[in-house]
């Protein structure tokens, strides 16, 4: 088919599959109520995924939002947000020198 190559799986799939100096990231979760709750997430997994731990955990369906290195509020809408999350989890991962397989993440559910 004149050459085309595709790789299986979805867009959301091989975003998730990108090689991380961390294993899993734990989120520090807070809603609009301030209900704090925490939730592990392996590296690997993909946006959905994500979602659906949130949703096991508080209940309903969420998203999130975090702060990025400028300062300003993030919202995770898809998977290529998440992915740009993970950058920056891994970006302070490094700097900290940690090194721990887990990562952490302060986030406002939403």
């Amino acid at each position: 088919l004149g050459g085309l190559v595709r790789r299986p799986g979805t867009a959301e799939d091989r975003e998730a599959h990108v090689k991380r100096n961390f294993d899993e990231v734990l989120m520090e979760c807070k809603d609009e109520a301030g209900v704090q709750k925490f939730v592990a997430v392996p590296a690997i997994v993909g946006f959905s995924e994500v979602l659906h731990r949130l949703k096991a955990k508080f209940g309903r369906s969420v998203t999130f939002a975090y702060e990025g290195g400028d300062g300003a509020q993030h919202t995770v809408r898809n998977a290529k947000d998440l992915r740009r999350c993970w950058d920056l989890v891994e970006s302070i991962h490094l700097r900290s020198g940690a090194s721990s397989a887990s990562a952490s993440l302060e986030v406002l559910v939403i």
